[in-house]
């Protein structure tokens, strides 16, 4: 189920997104506050698999290729399912598309679609102590700080916000 916004069409990650997905994950500065490290192509494919798997479970949410309208690959995102009434909204953009507004235009169009969907209730959004940028964007697309927590070995920020 496609979504857009101003620039960008939403669409679930499908086998022909490797190559871009794998562009992101294997980037050692998009990945700094993700999960700390680069992928290898390997890990990274295996993570992509899992993302696949999870967007099969799910027919609404899950992993989403992030493109311009004239179909230039920006980013992924997600809204991930956590439990019956909560969903994790997260992006991940290439490097090259850094300080064009993107970060900001991803976070509310994910915070809006999020709100369309039933049963849930809460959105939260996980970010690393040090990313005062998407620290600002969750504020900004209607976030707020709720604790720290441990995320993929690190400590993080959770932030959410009913919807």
């Amino acid at each position: 189920m496609p979504f857009h916004s101003n620039r960008l069409i939403y669409k679930k990650l499908k086998q022909d997104d490797l190559e871009n997905y794998l562009l992101a994950v294997g980037d050692p500065d998009v990945m700094k506050y993700i999960t700390g490290f680069a992928f290898a192509r390997i890990n990274g494919i295996s993570r992509f698999n899992q993302t696949l798997a999870q967007n099969e479970l799910y027919r609404k949410v899950g992993y989403y290729s992030i493109k311009t309208k004239e179909g230039k690959f920006i980013a992924y995102g997600k809204l991930q399912f956590v439990n019956p009434t909560t969903l994790e909204s997260g992006y991940c953009i290439l490097k090259k598309h850094w300080n064009n507004g993107y970060g900001t235009e991803i976070s509310e169009a994910l915070v809006s679609f999020a709100k369309t969907l039933e049963p849930y209730k809460k959105l939260i959004a996980i970010t690393h102590p040090e990313n005062i940028y998407s620290q600002k964007i969750l504020i900004k697309s209607g976030f707020e700080f709720e604790k720290k927590i441990e995320y993929e070995g690190q400590v993080a920020n959770r932030y959410a916000q009913n919807i």
